[in-house]
C-alpha cells in the first residue's frame, strides 16, 4: 500500500460504544507524525465571520429571515407577516436578523456573523466562482467540488488547529468512523472539512407495522363471525386472482401471482427450536430468553385433540401424521396445499392463533429446564398478548412468522372492524391488501426496503450494500450469494400477493410501485388506495403517518386506536464470523454463501440491524486564504468548534434555554408567553452523589468535577455530565437542569431522558406551534402539523451541519411515533437487539461499514465504477426501481430488460452463485480499490491508537 491520498470519504456513523482496538491491520503499527498542532488562535472581540450557509434550495432554509423571502409564520388570522414575527422564544425577530441559534452563538462567542449565502445546488462551488477570500465558513455537500479544492490547495487543514478546536477533536476522537470518514490524507491525518453528523446514537430506518391491524387479527377479532362478518373471509385463491385483475390506478400488475399452491417456505427451522434473548415485560431494564420450540408445535399438529390440530383440521388438511415440520409456514403450506388455496382467512388465523400459544415459550435462563407460555399469558406478573410477538419490546418474531400473519392478512380484511378501510360491502379487500409496501414508489423509498429483507434473512450489509466481514475487510453485499438467495426466497412473497409488484410499461420502462407517487401514499386509507401491513422507513421523522398532520387526515383511518409506528427488529440466523468450517475438508465458510449452507451452530440467533443515523456528505470547510489573517482564523475557528460543543448541539437541536414555561390561551384563542427562549429546565436542587442525597444549588463546577459528577475537555470552558450521571442532569452554560416537570406537564416526572441522556425538553409554547394551525404570540404556521425538521431549518436555524440531538424529533412527533420509538429504543438499551457500533469492535463484522468515496484518480476507473451502478440500478429516474429489487420481487422470473446489464442474462438470474459471480467480475477493480481505500484509512487508525 503506497497510495496514501485518499478521496473524502463518507463514512457511516452510527451508535457510539468503547472503542476496542484489536482488529487486524494490513501493516505493523508505526507511529505517525510527531504532533505539529498550532497554539490556540486568539481573535478580538466583535470580529465578524462572514458565511455561506444554507439548506436546500431556498432562502427560507438560510440562517437568517431573508429579507426578500416570505417569513415562516403568518399572522394569527392567516395573514402574510410582512416585516417581523414574535416567536416561541417571546422575541421579535425582523427580517434579514439571524435566526435563534445563530444569534445565540454570536453572544456565546462575542462575534459578529455575516450571512453571505446565495441559493445554489453547489455552494461551495458558488463560493468558488465569487472568490473563496470573501468568505469565512462555508457549507459544502458537494464531495467532487471539495475533492477539486483540496487538490487546489484552497481549503485549511483543519488538523493543524485543533487546539483552537478541542470540542471537534474530542467529537472526532470518540466516533472512530466519523474521524476516518473526514480523513483526507492517510499519511498526514489532513482534514479539510467538518462533518455532518444527523443524530446521536439513533437507528434510522426501521420497520413499522400497523400494530392496530396484527392487534386486532391476534387479540380481538371474533372468529365466530368469520365466515359471515362483512361477507366473510376470503381464500387465498381469490386474494391472489383479485390481484391478478385489478389494475390498481391503472397500472399493470404482474401476471405471476398464484394462490393455487404455497410459494413461501420455512426459514428458520423445521425440527428442534432456537433461543432468542428478548426483553423482561416486567422490567424492560432486563432480558429474558424466548423458546420457539418446533417441535411442541409439530406435537400439537399431529394430535387431532389439540387447539392447532383441530385449526389444521378445519383448514382441510386430513393427514395430522404425514406432518413433519413445527414451523408455522410449513403448517399454512400443508393447508394451502391440500386445498389447492381455497383454504379461507379464518383457518389461517385460527392456525397461527394457536401454533403462536404452544411454540412461544419462555425462560429466565438459557438453559432452563422449564419454559413457560410467552403470549397471552402471565411473564414475570405482566400479562402478555399474542400480538406481543409483533408489537411489544418484548417480541421475538422471524421472517417465518411475518410470511404467516402477512396470509392472514390478505384474507381478513373482513375482521378488521373499523380499521379497515374498505366499506363493509366491498369483499375484494384482498386486490389492495399487502404484507409489505415501500412509502410511496419513489426510487428512494422501495430501494430502503433492501434493509428489511436483510434483516429477515440475516444478509449482511443490505442496508447500504457494503460491510466488513469478521477479518475486517470491507466487503461488497452484492457480490455475495447469500444476498442474491435472500432476494430469490423473498420473491415467493410476491408470488403469493404478499407484496405489490414493481410495474413496467410496454416499453419495460419502470412506472413507480404501489399507486401514484402523487396521490396514493400507501398510508391512504380509502377503498382505492393500498393498505400495507408494514413497511421500511425513517423511524424519527416517522415518516407522514407518525406526525400529527396524517393522524388527523380524513382519508386515513384513525378510529379505534390507529396505529402504525416501529416495531421491534426480526430474529434471524447471522453468520457473525468467517472462520467456521461445515464439512470434513473444512471447507471455509464465509457470508458468500448461500444461506442453506450456513450451519446453525455457526450461526448467531438474534435480533441485528445494521440501521442508524450516519455522517452526512460533506459538512463545513474555512478557505485556506484566511489563514492569513489570524483574527479572522480565530474567529472563525472559535464558531466551527462552539457548534461540536455541548451548549452548541443544545442550542442547534433546541435552541437557548427559558427562564420561565408559562403558557396562557386556548387553541382557538390563540396563546401567549412570556418565554426568553425555547426549553426550560429547573434548576438542579439536589442530587444522588455516592449514594446520598446532596445538595448542590450552591457548589461549584470545580467541585462537581472533583465529585466526578461533571468533566471537562476544554480547560473549564464548558462541562458535561459524566457517564454515570448523564442520565439525571444536564449541563447548559456550566449549570446543571432537569427536564420535563415543566408547567402543567408532568409526563416526565424524572426528567425527560432519550437514549439514557437527560435532554432538553421543547415549551408548551413549541409544542403548541407545531402542532399546526395555533397561534403562538399572534402568529402561527399553514400545516396541519410541523415536524423538528420544520422548526429546524425554517425557524431555529439548523442548516445540515455539526450534530443533531434527534429528541426533539421524538417530542414533536404524534403519540404513535413516540410509542414506536420507545420499543426500540428499549431493544437496543437492553441489548436484546444488537446493532453496529462506530467503534472498532473485536469482530469487525459489528463495526459500522465504511461508505468510501472512489479516489479521484484514472478515469477509467471512474468510468468502471459508472458501469457498474448501471449493473445494479436501473437508468429511468424516479419512478424506476433497481436491480436487486427486480431479483426480490420476481426471483426466477426476473428480466434484466430495461437494465444496463449486458453481461447478465435472464437465464443468470434464477442462480444466486451465477448473478454474484457476475457482478464480482464486472467490478473487480472497483472492489479492489475500496478495500485499498479502507486499508489505507484504517492503517492511520492503527497508527493513531499505538501512539496514543
Amino acid at each position: 500500500m503506497n497510495k496514501k491520498k485518499v478521496a473524502v470519504a463518507a463514512v457511516s456513523v452510527v451508535m457510539a460504544g468503547t472503542m476496542v482496538f484489536s482488529i487486524t491491520g494490513c501493516n505493523k503499527p508505526t507511529p505517525p507524525p510527531v504532533d505539529t498542532t498550532i497554539d490556540i488562535i486568539e481573535y478580538e472581540a466583535g470580529t465578524t465571520v462572514k458565511t455561506s450557509l444554507g439548506y436546500s434550495t431556498t432562502k427560507t432554509t438560510g440562517i437568517s429571515f431573508a429579507s426578500d423571502e416570505t417569513l415562516p409564520l403568518v399572522n394569527a388570522d392567516g395573514s402574510e407577516a410582512t416585516t417581523s414575527i414574535k416567536l416561541p422564544d417571546g422575541k421579535e425577530y425582523q427580517k434579514g436578523a439571524l435566526k435563534p441559534m445563530w444569534a445565540a452563538y454570536e453572544d456565546a462567542l462575542n462575534i459578529k456573523i455575516s450571512d453571505n449565502w446565495t441559493v445554489a445546488n453547489d455552494n461551495l462551488n458558488e463560493c468558488v466562482q465569487k472568490g473563496l477570500s470573501n468568505y469565512d465558513l462555508i457549507g459544502a455537500g458537494n464531495l467532487t467540488t471539495i475533492q477539486t479544492q483540496i487538490d487546489a490547495k484552497s481549503l485549511l487543514d483543519l488538523s493543524k488547529y485543533m487546539k483552537s478546536m478541542p470540542n471537534l477533536r474530542k467529537f472526532l476522537n470518540d466516533n472512530a468512523l466519523a474521524e476516518l470518514g473526514t480523513l483526507s490524507n492517510a499519511e498526514t491525518g489532513a482534514i479539510y472539512y467538518a462533518p455532518y453528523y444527523a443524530g446521536m446514537n439513533d437507528a434510522e430506518r426501521y420497520n413499522m407495522f400497523r400494530k392496530d391491524y396484527v392487534s386486532e387479527l391476534l387479540d380481538h377479532a371474533d372468529l365466530s363471525q368469520a365466515a359471515t362478518k362483512n361477507g366473510g373471509t376470503i381464500t387465498f385463491k381469490a386474494q391472489a386472482e383479485a390481484k391478478k385483475s385489478n389494475n390498481l390506478g391503472n397500472r399493470k400488475q404482474n401476471e405471476t401471482y398464484d394462490g393455487t399452491k404455497s410459494s413461501v417456505t420455512a426459514y428458520m427451522g423445521t425440527k428442534g427450536n432456537y433461543i432468542v434473548e428478548t426483553t423482561n415485560p416486567h422490567d424492560t431494564l432486563k432480558t429474558i430468553f424466548v423458546k420457539v420450540d418446533y417441535d411442541a408445535a409439530l406435537a400439537a399438529a399431529k394430535d387431532s385433540s389439540s387447539d392447532l390440530g383441530k385449526a389444521l383440521t378445519a383448514a382441510g388438511v386430513t393427514n395430522l401424521s404425514s406432518l413433519t415440520s413445527g414451523n408455522i409456514v410449513d403448517l399454512q403450506n400443508a393447508a394451502i396445499n391440500a386445498t389447492n388455496g381455497e383454504v379461507k382467512g379464518e383457518h389461517f388465523l385460527t392456525i397461527l392463533r394457536a401454533y403462536i400459544d404452544v411454540a412461544y415459550k419462555w425462560a429466565a435462563t438459557k438453559d432452563a429446564s422449564t419454559w413457560n407460555k410467552m403470549y397471552g399469558a402471565e411473564v414475570n406478573g405482566e400479562t402478555t398478548k399474542r400480538s406481543d410477538v409483533f408489537n411489544a419490546t418484548y417480541a421475538a418474531w422471524d421472517v417465518d412468522l411475518y410470511a404467516a400473519i402477512g396470509r392472514v392478512f390478505v384474507t381478513c380484511g373482513n375482521l378488521l372492524g373499523s380499521h379497515q378501510a374498505q366499506t363493509s360491502a366491498d369483499t375484494n379487500y384482498g386486490a389492495s391488501t399487502w404484507l409489505f409496501v415501500p412509502r410511496t414508489g419513489w426510487t428512494n423509498r422501495t430501494t430502503r426496503l433492501t434493509a428489511m429483507i436483510g434483516e429477515l434473512y440475516g444478509v449482511r450489509g443490505m442496508e447500504g450494500m457494503t460491510y466488513l466481514d469478521s477479518s475486517g475487510n470491507l466487503r461488497q453485499t452484492r457480490f455475495n450469494v447469500s444476498t442474491w438467495d435472500a432476494l430469490t426466497r423473498f420473491s415467493a412473497f410476491h408470488t403469493e400477493g404478499l407484496v405489490p409488484s414493481f410495474n413496467k410499461d410496454d416499453a419495460g420502462a419502470e412506472i413507480g410501485t404501489v399507486g401514484s407517487v402523487s396521490t396514493n401514499s400507501v398510508y391512504d386509507g380509502t377503498g382505492t388506495h393500498f393498505q400495507g401491513l408494514s413497511t421500511n422507513d425513517f423511524i424519527h421523522t416517522q415518516t407522514t403517518l407518525g406526525t400529527h398532520e396524517y393522524a388527523n387526515k380524513t382519508n386515513v383511518q384513525t378510529t379505534d386506536g390507529y396505529i402504525w409506528t416501529g416495531v421491534a427488529t426480526p430474529v434471524s440466523r447471522w453468520l457473525t464470523t468467517d472462520e467456521s468450517t461445515v464439512d470434513s475438508n473444512d471447507t471455509v465458510i464465509t457470508n458468500d454463501v448461500a444461506l442453506a449452507d450456513r450451519p446453525d451452530s455457526k450461526c448467531t440467533i438474534m435480533r441485528f440491524t445494521e440501521s442508524a443515523l450516519k455522517l452526512k456528505t460533506g459538512g463545513l470547510v474555512i478557505p485556506a486564504a484566511i489563514e492569513s489573517d489570524t483574527n479572522r482564523l480565530g474567529a472563525t475557528l472559535a464558531l466551527l468548534d462552539y457548534i461540536y460543543s455541548n451548549d452548541g448541539l443544545i442550542e442547534t437541536s433546541f435552541g437557548t434555554r427559558s427562564d420561565t414555561d408559562n403558557l396562557t390561551g386556548t387553541d382557538a384563542n390563540g396563546y401567549t408567553t412570556t418565554n426568553n427562549g425555547w426549553w426550560y429546565g429547573e434548576p438542579v436542587k439536589t442530587l444522588n452523589i455516592d449514594g446520598k442525597n446532596t445538595n448542590i444549588e450552591n457548589m461549584s463546577m470545580e467541585e462537581l468535577y472533583n465529585k466526578g459528577v461533571v468533566e471537562t475537555h476544554d480547560n473549564g470552558k464548558q462541562y458535561t455530565m459524566t457517564a454515570e450521571y448523564q442520565g439525571y442532569a444536564l449541563v447548559y452554560k456550566n449549570k446543571l437542569y432537569r427536564t420535563g416537570t415543566v408547567g402543567a406537564d408532568t409526563a416526565y416526572p424524572n426528567g425527560y431522558v432519550y437514549n439514557g441522556v437527560m435532554t432538553p425538553y421543547f415549551t408548551q409554547a413549541v409544542r403548541k406551534l407545531c402542532e399546526g394551525k395555533i397561534a403562538v404570540n399572534g402568529y402561527k404556521h399553514t400545516s396541519a402539523a410541523w415536524s423538528s425538521t420544520n422548526l429546524q431549518n425554517l425557524v431555529l436555524g439548523q442548516e445540515g451541519f455539526g450534530i443533531v440531538n434527534n429528541a426533539g424529533m421524538v417530542q414533536l412527533c404524534g403519540d404513535m411515533a413516540v410509542q414506536g420509538f420507545d420499543v426500540i429504543s428499549v431493544t437496543l438499551g437492553n441489548g436484546s437487539a444488537k446493532t453496529v457500533s462506530q467503534a472498532i469492535t473485536d469482530n469487525p463484522w459489528y463495526t459500522c461499514a465504511p461508505s468510501i468515496t472512489l479516489p479521484q484518480t484514472a478515469s477509467n476507473i471512474i468510468n468502471g465504477y459508472t458501469s457498474f451502478s448501471k449493473q445494479l440500478f436501473s437508468t429511468g429516474g424516479d419512478k424506476a426501481t433497481y436491480f436487486i429489487l427486480e431479483v426480490g420481487w420476481y426471483g426466477n422470473n426476473a428480466s434484466v430488460a430495461g437494465y444496463d446489464v449486458s453481461d447478465i442474462t435472464d437465464a443468470d438470474l434464477g442462480s444466486p452463485a451465477k448473478v454474484a459471480a457476475k457482478l464480482k467480475s464486472i467490478a473487480t477493480q472497483v472492489e479492489s480499490l475500496n478495500n485499498q481505500t479502507w486499508s489505507e484509512l484504517y492503517d492511520y487508525y492503527v497508527k493513531k491508537q499505538a501512539n496514543k
